[in-house]
Parts: structure tokens; C-alpha cells; sequence
């Protein structure tokens, strides 16, 4: 399992919701209101994965967190990247706040399902492995991650259109 494609799965389904809503004119608002997004799409997918891998596989802790750090401190660094190289227009189909709530619940089923998903593994050999996917994150991978999900989120909003 791509560990990218479960956690941006759950970013797709928010910006969805954003296509046949009223936007705010307010950039800075709407570059936050991504951001908060993201950071929330992060919490629940991401980290109840980790969190769980902790409690399971106490010996790859150490591994885990240290390739947690480094897969969050670049996913935040391509994020803001690319935050900062959107168009006003594109900004404009940010998810609103409403958008973001519902967005927030259907992330969170996703997490319960993804969860579940990680729990038919055997802990020792499926943690230690997330550890090393982590830790082997790159710039360049990370980018890539925010390209697909970009893509995808631009292919859902097409087929809504018609």
C-alpha cells in the first residue's frame, strides 16, 4: 500500500466537495484555509497510522518517529511550495469553511477505513517497513505526492462538472 496514495486520498475528497460552492475573494484566507485543510487531511490519516504502529511494534519506534519527522517536515515544505505557486484562480476553488467540515468527516471515515486496512498486517513487519517509506521520503517525492493529488482533485472537479 502507497502510503501517499491513502493520505492524499482524503485530501481529493475535500477539495471535491469545493467545486459548486461560493468562494471567498480573500487569498490569504484561502491559502489558510488549505493549509488547515492539508494539516488536518495530515492528523487524520497519517498519525493514527504512526500511532498505531507505536502501540504495535514498540521496536521500531524510534525509526518510526525519526522517518515521521522527516515525511512531515517535507510534505509541509512541498505544501507550502505549492500553496504559494497557486493563481488566484485556483484559489478561488479553496475549499469554504462548510466545505472543510464536511471534508473533515469524510476524512475521518477514511482514517477508520485506512486503520482497519493497516491492522489485517502483521505490526512487525508492516511498521518497520512504513519506518524505512518514510525515512526514504524526498523533496522530489513529496512534490510528487502534491502533483498527483492535484491532478486527481482536478479530475474529480471535471467529472462533477458533468
Amino acid at each position: 500500500m502507497a502510503l501517499s496514495r491513502w493520505v492524499f486520498h482524503a485530501l481529493i475528497v475535500g477539495f471535491a466537495f469545493s467545486s459548486h460552492v461560493a468562494f471567498s475573494a480573500d487569498t490569504n484566507k484561502q491559502k489558510d484555509q488549505l493549509r488547515w485543510m492539508m494539516r488536518i487531511q495530515e492528523a487524520s490519516t497519517t498519525q493514527p497510522i504512526v500511532d498505531y504502529c507505536r502501540n504495535n511494534a514498540p521496536d521500531s519506534a524510534k525509526a518510526l518517529d525519526a522517518g515521521y519527522v522527516n515525511y512531515t517536515r517535507l510534505m509541509e515544505t512541498a505544501r507550502e511550495t505549492w500553496i504559494q505557486t497557486l493563481s488566484e484562480a485556483e484559489l478561488a476553488k479553496a475549499p469554504t469553511a462548510n466545505d472543510l467540515k464536511e471534508a473533515s468527516a469524510k476524512i475521518r471515515e477514511i482514517s477508520a477505513l485506512l486503520i482497519a486496512s493497516v491492522r489485517t498486517h502483521d505490526a512487525q513487519r508492516y511498521c518497520p517497513a512504513l519506518a524505512a517509506r518514510l525515512s526514504a521520503f524526498t523533496p522530489e517525492t513529496a512534490a510528487k505526492s502534491i502533483a498527483d493529488a492535484q491532478a486527481k482533485i482536478n479530475a474529480a472537479r471535471d467529472r462533477l462538472k458533468h
